[in-house]
């Protein structure tokens, strides 16, 4: 009886030392990952947090959230976006879910799935003692303008300069860029086609591309005109009159073409161009802000 006892003490005194040298070797491993982080590297941190989950399986549902917090911030950091929301779907501690939210919804706006970045970020319960509500809010805006959903933006923005001004250039900015997506023009590719069939290279000007007009005109000018003179000096039915006269139909029917798509490559690029700088914004003012 006394040796089963003993036994037990024994088992006892293993099982202690085994759990605190646990937590004084994981503690070890965040004092690492802090030094890592400080220096700026985030790949070797991701790797030495990675294998705290495998190494010490002991530890808390709660330490493991956090743990993919840090990870997952770390692959925002880096604009690593895809991999960012691989960690952040596992997280389910409610003191990290509003934090955990923002980037997700951040990250499918990145990855171009706008509409369930949308969803993600307006699903986010306000909390009036929530430091970032703000932020919040601003985030919606900056979702909504990327969806160009006006009626919703409208609605945010007129809650902007309230108490905090810790984002006020951003606001500022983002009214501004709202501005610009409303001034683009919806032109039309059959305008624009039409025009070029009329003179080739004015669809390109009419899109907003001046120097690709030109570019447009030229050659449907030398191969009208060098079918033209083959006309006129040796008659239609020969052989230099067909190849000259298939040059400039090519040209000519590709001047139409271009210049009807030309209108869409157009507004994508100007949409595009606003679309990064208001992810930019998101971007640096969330790391600023938390």
């Amino acid at each position: 009886m006394r040796r089963y006892k003993t036994y037990k003490l024994i088992a006892f005194f293993i099982v202690i030392t085994n759990i605190l040298h646990s937590q004084t070797s994981i503690a070890e491993e965040f004092s690492f990952v802090r030094y890592l982080l400080s220096n700026n590297l985030l790949e070797d941190a991701n790797y030495v947090l990675k294998k705290c989950k495998t190494t010490y399986p002991e530890i808390s549902s709660t330490t493991v959230d956090s743990i993919d917090f840090i990870i997952a911030s770390n692959y925002h950091k880096s604009k690593k976006f895809d991999s960012c929301i691989v960690y952040l779907k596992n997280i389910s501690s409610p003191s990290l879910k509003t934090k955990s939210a923002l980037l997700l919804s951040y990250s499918y706006l990145f990855t171009g799935k706008r509409m369930l970045g949308d969803s993600i970020v307006h699903s986010i319960k306000v909390d009036t003692t929530d430091d970032m509500n703000h932020f919040i809010n601003y985030q919606k805006a900056a979702s909504a303008l990327l969806n160009r959903n006006w009626r919703s933006f409208d609605s945010i923005s007129s809650r902007f300069g309230e108490k905090d001004y810790r984002l006020a250039k951003e606001e500022k900015d983002i009214l501004m860029y709202y501005v610009d997506l409303k001034k683009i023009k919806r032109k039309s590719p059959f305008v624009a086609g039409l025009l070029s069939a009329v003179i080739p290279g004015s669809g390109k000007m009419y899109a907003g591309y001046s120097g690709k007009a030109l570019s447009s005109f030229m050659p449907n000018l030398i191969f009208a005109t060098a079918t033209a003179e083959s006309i006129y000096r040796d008659g239609l039915n020969t052989p230099q009159t067909y190849i000259f006269g298939s040059l400039f139909t090519t040209f000519y029917l590709g001047s139409i073409v271009g210049s009807a798509y030309s209108v869409k490559l157009k507004r994508a690029d100007k949409y595009k161009e606003i679309d990064n700088e208001i992810l930019f914004d998101i971007y640096n003012s969330y790391n600023r802000y938390k």
